[in-house]
């Protein structure tokens, strides 16, 4: 996976497990970016109590 992303063996042993996964999530596209809450998302967690 590292190497289809370009990366070579020095870079990739200066990255930790959580490095690397972080890394292929921003690659791939595939990561969630973060957002306040709004009253509706507090209001729709409250209401499953």
């Amino acid at each position: 996976m590292a190497k289809r992303m370009g990366l070579s063996f020095d870079e990739l042993n200066m990255m930790t497990l959580q490095d690397f996964m972080d890394f292929a999530e921003i690659w791939t596209g595939e990561y969630e970016t973060e957002y306040e809450a709004t009253q509706a998302d507090i209001d729709r967690f409250y209401s499953l109590m």
